[in-house]
């Protein structure tokens, strides 16, 4: 090693050293590329894991599709095969609720012909008008038709809404069906073993459910739209859409398909598709009518009032439903619920009341037919001799940012978690997107947000997830905001509200999606846990859309809402009705007066 040393000039020490950087670099770059190996392996599989999933859902979504579209058709087949439409079916379609009632208590019609026409009507509107509003017909329907025929011809005491057919949104339990609100799990999982209590409530009164209805997928849009089912259009003009999430039901009814319907709201998913199809909806006080059996993406939420609803043609039809459903049998297999028995005579007990109104929230400014509404129902109920006061709902942009800090609580995992792998409805893609953000990213777009769309950026700011301590500190705020609108509202004495059940008319279809702000009107009451209900009194006009086309749009959620309006002229516009929690009976009489109000009210020669 010396002689080494003295021709080369290189020591022992610098050999041993290079030695060992090169032993080292060999060691480092066998382990990088090991461990980028098995990286790159472990994301292969996971890839292909997620590849195979996701094709399995896409398949079961489709079978099921097909399976459901069968039964759609040979039930049709089936009544079809009776032959033509007779004049007695096409009369008895057009008896109201009351009527309809009446004879078939008196045994004027039986409840197998009531059933079999509106079962028909309902998929012949689905299918050959291609609004695609029922998702299952329930196959049992004409022999719990008969069964209740029978019983009253037996002699028996006839129920409350004996033989009366009702719609159901499609994610009600009923036995010996999947419920199905847009999650590839539910196409290949366990039929219902039993009736959700709801159904088994309007069953014990000799209601008789008939078909299920399209909603969108995880119920959480507007859009009402669905991997399985497909789009649902609004039947009074198919380029719209009829709401969410109980659009199914609302297009049905719209069409002459049902009398009467159940649906759910979190944010208006009862009232807002009513409104858009001009029929009447309401959703009860948070703790009425029990829930149980009842599908939800959002399952455990608390601090916004998430309920039952229910859409009828007229107000006595949601009157009728919440009578049946408040009664001891709810409370009895449902110990959560309150004891609250329903008073029938409040709701058509004549009084004057004292009501406020508004026609902007303060938050989203509502298009100038839905400010028009308000002020027909105003003078309508004046004229009734009722008392009408000015009245501002405090804060609602904070109220937003309560509901959608409650909601997105959970930074949208809840939602995440159930359509992972799984197809996206168009309605929902927006919603997994916000809640798949990375979270540097979300604190990144949080202030952001903030600062440039204070509005339409709200979700943006507030979905994220949040600690136990800031989710308390959240509904104490809540709690807080409740007692502060309560104390404006006993201020003033009123009695109810009234004001725009939405901030527009139904957008284009696929365009719900860019406009989740606009339902302030409606969210607002389930943060409070308000009841509320919806009533059409009047139509877009022409004049309308020429104020709105004229009117300053000083954002770009403006220039959306104009240009989503346009064409509009015909469409319904409905007002909604709200009063204190527990204070259904009143909601529902100042809604009976409303409708009443407007019917008195002639109209004029450009609402037609």
């Amino acid at each position: 090693m010396p002689v080494l040393q003295g021709v080369t000039g290189i020591s022992s020490m610098d050999v041993a050293q290079t030695a060992g950087r090169y032993a080292f670099l060999y060691v480092w770059r066998r382990v990088w590329f090991g461990t980028v190996t098995a990286v790159a392996g472990v994301q292969a599989i996971r890839y292909l894991w997620n590849s195979f999933q996701f094709y399995r859902n896409r398949r079961q979504h489709r079978i099921f599709g097909e399976e459901a579209a069968a039964a759609r058709h040979a039930v049709l087949e089936l009544l079809e095969a009776d032959g033509e439409w007779t004049e007695e079916d096409l009369a008895l379609l057009k008896l109201d609720v009351t009527q309809l009632l009446e004879k078939l208590r008196s045994r004027e019609i039986t409840s197998v012909q009531a059933v079999r026409a509106y079962l028909r009507m309902a998929l012949e509107c689905s299918a050959e008008r291609n609004i695609n509003c029922v998702s299952q017909p329930v196959l049992g329907a004409l022999e719990h038709a008969a069964r209740c025929d029978a019983l009253l011809e037996a002699g028996q005491e006839p129920g409350l809404l004996h033989g009366l057919p009702v719609s159901l949104k499609d994610n009600f339990d009923i036995g010996s069906m999947r419920s199905h609100w847009g999650v590839a799990s539910q196409c290949s999982g366990a039929e219902a073993n039993v009736d959700c209590l709801i159904v088994q409530v309007l069953k014990s009164h000799g209601a008789v459910p008939f078909v299920k209805t399209n909603i969108p997928q995880t119920m959480l849009s507007f859009e009402c739209s669905h991997p399985v089912y497909g789009m649902t259009l609004n039947p009074l003009d198919p380029q719209r859409g009829p709401g969410g999430s109980s659009g199914g039901e609302a297009a049905l009814m719209a069409m002459g398909g049902s009398l009467l319907g159940m649906g759910t709201d979190i944010a208006g998913s009862t009232r807002i598709p009513a409104a858009f199809c001009g029929i009447v909806g309401y959703k009860p006080t948070m703790g009425r009518i029990s829930g149980r059996g009842v599908g939800t993406a959002l399952r455990g939420i608390t601090g916004v009032g998430r309920t039952a609803g229910m859409q009828a043609r007229d107000v006595a039809g949601c009157r009728l439903l919440m009578e049946a459903l408040c009664c001891p049998l709810m409370w009895r297999l449902d110990q959560s619920i309150a004891p609250v028995p329903f008073s029938a005579r409040r709701c058509t007990l004549e009084r004057t009341l004292r009501i406020g109104y508004y026609a902007h929230d303060g938050y989203f400014t509502a298009t100038p037919a839905y400010r028009r509404a308000v002020d027909v129902a105003r003078q309508a109920l004046q004229a009734r001799g009722h008392e009408m006061v000015p009245f501002t709902p405090p804060r609602v942009p904070h109220a937003m940012s309560l509901y959608y800090s409650i909601v997105g609580a959970d930074g949208g995992r809840a939602l995440c978690t159930a359509l992972e792998n799984d197809v996206l409805d168009v309605s929902v893609e927006y919603l997994v997107k916000l809640a798949s953000r990375p979270s540097w990213i979300q604190r990144i777009t949080r202030p952001v947000a903030a600062l440039l769309w204070p509005t339409s950026g709200m979700a943006l700011c507030k979905v994220y997830p949040r600690r136990v301590d800031q989710l308390w500190a959240l509904l104490a705020e809540r709690q807080a905001y409740i007692q502060e609108f309560i104390t404006e509202w006993e201020h003033l004495k009123l009695d109810a509200v009234i004001c725009p059940s939405h901030a527009m008319g139904p957008p284009p279809l696929g365009k719900c999606a860019s406009m989740t702000c606009s339902f302030s009107y409606t969210m607002l009451f389930n943060l409070l846990d308000f009841p509320a209900g919806v009533v059409p009194v009047s139509k877009v006009e022409t004049v309308d859309e020429l104020a709105l086309r004229d009117t300053a749009q000083s954002t770009s959620w403006d220039q959306l809402m104009a240009e989503y309006s346009k064409g509009s002229t015909g469409l319904p516009v409905a007002v909604q009705c709200a009063s204190l929690p527990w204070q259904d009976e009143t909601c529902l009489y100042l809604m009976q007066e409303l409708e009443t109000a407007i019917a008195a009210v002639p109209t004029s020669p450009k609402d037609d």
